[in-house]
């Protein structure tokens, strides 16, 4: 396989639908393809840093509320996907990218 450096438009597509990042289509994300969605979804973080360090702001706790915030998020919706996994046949894998377009939506208030 060989995985050329993303570009913007690729980055794009990865924050809009998750599923985009397997190039190779293989239902599992390679180290490589992990990076470049993890990347994609990282530009949010970026923007909201670049937002905080316009005003005056307590970086390193702003820094480890995140870091834990995050991380119960992650834990939490992994526990759920897996619940809902088990009870259902139901292909939902589109339901990720339309939670990551909600959240958008919501944060231009």
């Amino acid at each position: 396989m060989n995985l050329k450096f993303p570009t913007l438009d690729f980055f794009l597509n990865v924050y809009i639908d998750n599923t985009a990042a397997d190039v190779d289509h293989s239902l599992t994300l390679s180290p490589k393809e992990s990076f470049s969605l993890a990347l994609a979804l990282s530009l949010d973080g970026l923007a909201a840093g670049f937002g905080a360090g316009l005003v005056a702001a307590n970086f390193i706790q702003i820094i480890i509320f995140s870091l834990i915030i995050n991380i119960i998020a992650i834990l939490g919706g992994c526990f759920v996907g897996n619940k809902i996994a088990e009870k259902t046949e139901l292909n939902l894998s589109w339901l990720s990218g339309v939670t990551l377009i909600l959240l958008a939506f919501l944060k231009l208030k």
